[in-house]
């Protein structure tokens, strides 16, 4: 009887100390950001998903590659890829326009550093301090949260905001991908953004205020500013703002039913090939600068 419990005891002992505890980074973790324009009348969702492709040598240091999957934030100062690394609660990023490892966070109490970023040949720093630590429950797991306060102490092109950020251990800043690299002054509009999911082997998290991971149909609702015709169509649609207005740049994507992206580009003409896609329901948006012009369902046949 007692060999009989020692092997059960030895089997129990075995099986929890193989679980796999969270780590920073883990190859396959993906996040899925949510945005829209403060100033777009009609809030339009629109998504970002970022993912660790590789475990990879840069700049002589081990680290974690992040690869922007589709629709990454086109307004951040440095963009994708990433390399990023933890130690000894700091963590550290650079992009291949860097000749070095930048901090990130420093994520223990009362932490200070800057953060420093030049760009239009103009330098903008910020005074950086953890003001609070507290415990969020992910996953039912309790995981250390930081309250980061950004106070910027030079002028220049970059700005954060909100300047209060949430860092949640392993998951990163919950309203701006991992680390708040801020907006340049080329995009002259504030954003809503915030953390739709995270999902990695050892860990998962859902914002509760989004049923999925992924933008559905309904939830990108039909704006009349915008006309699609032929609708249905096969070939080709041709695309028409109701109000005329004339914008910079403006760019297209068309997704399906599941909210994937499947078709995006300039919009250079006023008509779109659309004879790559397969017959269904999807829901063209166009938009200028990050703000939406409009959006309209379109039956594909």
């Amino acid at each position: 009887m007692r060999n009989y419990i020692s092997t059960i005891s030895f089997c129990l002992i075995t099986l929890f100390s193989s679980a796999q505890s969270p780590e920073w980074f883990e190859l396959g973790a993906t996040w899925t950001y949510n945005w829209n324009g403060v100033v777009d009348p009609d809030q339009i969702d629109h998504t970002y998903d970022y993912s660790v492709t590789e475990i990879t040598e840069h700049l002589g240091q081990t680290c974690s590659k992040i690869e922007a999957d589709q629709g990454e934030f086109g307004c951040l100062v440095h963009q994708a890829p990433y390399y990023v690394f933890e130690s000894n609660d700091t963590v550290f990023f650079a992009t291949e326009e860097m000749d070095s490892f930048s901090i990130g966070y420093i994520l223990s109490e009362g932490a200070e550093w800057q953060y420093e970023v030049d760009i239009f040949g103009y330098s903008s720093v910020f005074n950086v301090s953890v003001t609070d630590v507290y415990a969020t429950d992910i996953d039912g797991i309790d995981l250390p949260t930081y309250t980061i306060e950004y106070d910027s102490e030079s002028g220049g092109f970059v700005d954060l905001y909100p300047s209060e950020r949430t860092v949640v251990k392993y998951l990163g800043d919950l309203n701006m991908f991992v680390i708040p690299f801020g907006k340049n002054g080329a995009c002259d509009f504030e954003i809503n953004e915030v953390l739709r999911c995270y999902s990695s082997a050892t860990l998962s998290y859902q914002n509760p205020d989004f049923s999925s991971c992924t933008l559905g149909i309904n939830d990108l609702e039909q704006n009349s500013s915008l006309k699609v015709y032929p609708n249905p169509a096969k070939d080709q649609i041709n695309i028409k703002l109701n109000d005329n207005r004339v914008s910079p740049n403006p760019i297209i994507q068309i997704r399906d039913a599941s909210g994937r992206l499947v078709l995006s580009g300039s919009l250079s003409y006023q008509s779109v090939d659309v004879s790559s896609l397969k017959p269904g329901l999807y829901l063209v948006q166009v938009f200028s600068s990050g703000e939406s012009l409009g959006t309209a369902k379109l039956v594909v046949e």
